[in-house]
């Protein structure tokens, strides 16, 4: 699992969080 995907899902997790 690389970096960046962890990146995009926290990001997208984040996201939805602060909608």
């Amino acid at each position: 699992m690389k970096i960046v995907e962890l990146e995009e899902i926290y990001n997208f997790v984040v996201q939805h969080i602060f909608v």
